[in-house]
């Protein structure tokens, strides 16, 4: 009976990593078409201002493109096909490669219209991949997209061609479970870290370490309805899950037509009188060392969190949930929440918490540390401010409580990624890197900061403008 079950619930989840294909085949529905229909291998970009001579990698970014279907209305923010842009930078000079992810998704919106496609695509090649359109990470030797089912996709870093799934080799589910696209790689031990959600008879949050292939559990959680979580905090000794009460009682999947991001967030349900739970968990033994209750909030993204004496510090971007109506439905009539930038402090002692408020009330996303400092004391964060007329790329000093932004009018900003000097001596010598959009001028260019003031160092014009972007990662 429980394997019935579990194989029963697993199936909504099947169709949600296939977010647009889903519809019927092409002859019998609608058209489907993508908004972006070019593609680009090593495109010189023009390029004004220097770039540091240092400076030599690729930065990758994943996005999701938006799948038109004649008589519908525009798809949720989260329902697209993923698509990988690379920026390749060397001597001083920048090319830039596209290429959609050739998931079974990609491939089913190709049949619809192939005239409207220039790349040749192998059908067969395209089974059984799933279609990963949030962020891109580095496990072990492979370059993998992901999204929020554990179906990680392997590309060439070159290329950005699809070489097909990242297989995991252990007896953890590949359905019916939720996984963050968010994993975190410690690097002092070079250890990744992730969570799943494994949903069924007795659901359960499942933390592991990536051994090879092989997903070691550290610790098992049961819940009886599980919360969403984007992301997750990682310290030197800890792993902590932020549970918000938007949940979900997964009986409702057995019945629920799951075909979207849309219609499968519409089945979790905003309860705020229940608070937020911090659940920590000790990396060495697994054990659950601290259940810590707060208000009720949201969040998306961590920044970053470092064990500090009995202390844990959690820092992160709340989105006031009042306020979302157009990522979740549950929004309408819901009291106000925290928003902007805040600091959790986690006393293990005490089992007490205290929340101190950075920059409150300000609509800030995407936050950013550096990359080599995750899990570990930091001073510099960068994030976007979207809650000007004009976004902003922020830089907040946690020492000094102050923060310093550069602005361009009506255009919108993608996550920064810091990138540090060579032999760097304070923590941010380097450059950030972000992508820039005038919808007006439909237009984008990759634009290079100094990390120190964010006074421009560079930019480059893209051939035409980057569709909306989650993540992405700068690789050496």
């Amino acid at each position: 009976m429980k394997k019935l079950l579990k194989t029963i619930i697993s199936y909504p989840f099947l169709l949600i990593t296939n977010f647009a294909c889903v519809h019927a085949s092409p002859k019998e529905g609608p058209k489907l078409r993508l908004q972006v229909e070019n593609e680009y291998t090593d495109h010189p970009l023009s390029l004004s201002g220097t770039l540091p001579s240092s400076l030599k990698g690729s930065l990758v970014r994943n996005c999701v493109v938006p799948v038109y279907e004649e008589g519908k209305d525009k798809n949720h923010l989260f329902d697209g096909i993923g698509m990988l842009h690379s920026f390749q930078i060397e001597d001083g000079k920048i090319s830039y490669s596209s290429r959609y992810i050739h998931s079974d998704a990609y491939a089913k919106v190709v049949q619809s219209d192939t005239n409207f496609y220039q790349c040749k695509l192998d059908l067969e090649k395209t089974k059984h991949i799933q279609d990963a359109a949030v962020n891109v990470f580095k496990y072990n030797d492979d370059y993998v997209a992901l999204t929020e089912t554990p179906f990680p996709v392997r590309f060439d870093l070159k290329t950005l061609e699809t070489l097909g799934n990242f297989e995991f080799q252990d007896k953890l589910p590949k359905s019916g479970t939720f996984e963050t696209a968010h994993p975190h790689y410690f690097a002092e031990t070079k250890e990744l870290y992730n969570f799943l959600i494994e949903f069924g008879w007795n659901t359960q949050y499942v933390l592991y370490k990536l051994e090879g292939k092989k997903r070691e559990v550290i610790a098992r959680i049961p819940v009886s309805k599980p919360g969403y979580m984007h992301s997750f905090a990682m310290t030197e000794k800890y792993l902590v899950l932020v549970e918000y009460p938007l949940v979900v009682n997964p009986l409702s999947l057995l019945t629920a037509k799951v075909d979207s991001f849309a219609t499968y967030i519409k089945l979790f349900k905003w309860i705020p009188d229940q608070g937020t739970r911090f659940l920590v968990v000790e990396k060495s033994s697994g054990k659950l060392v601290s259940e810590i209750k707060s208000q009720a909030f949201f969040s998306f993204h961590h920044a970053n969190a470092y064990d500090d004496g009995n202390e844990i510090v959690i820092d992160l971007t709340a989105n006031n949930f009042a306020k979302m109506g157009h990522l979740f439905p549950q929004s309408e009539g819901s009291s106000e929440t925290l928003q902007g930038l805040h600091r959790f402090r986690l006393n293990l002692d005490t089992k007490s918490l205290n929340v101190e408020s950075a920059l409150e009330q300000k609509t800030v996303e995407f936050p950013k540390a550096p990359d080599h400092l995750d899990g570990k004391p930091y001073r510099y964060l960068y994030m976007v401010n979207y809650n000007e007329k004009n976004s902003a790329l922020v830089k907040y000093d946690w020492e000094q409580k102050k923060e310093i932004s550069w602005k361009a009018e009506n255009t919108k900003i993608l996550e920064p990624i810091f990138v540090p000097s060579e032999n760097a001596q304070t923590e941010d010598a380097g450059v950030i890197l972000t992508v820039v959009t005038d919808p007006a001028l439909k237009q984008s260019y990759l634009l290079v900061l100094d990390a120190r003031n964010l006074t421009e160092i560079a930019r480059a014009i893209l051939p035409e403008a980057l569709p909306d972007s989650f993540h992405g990662q700068f690789f050496k």
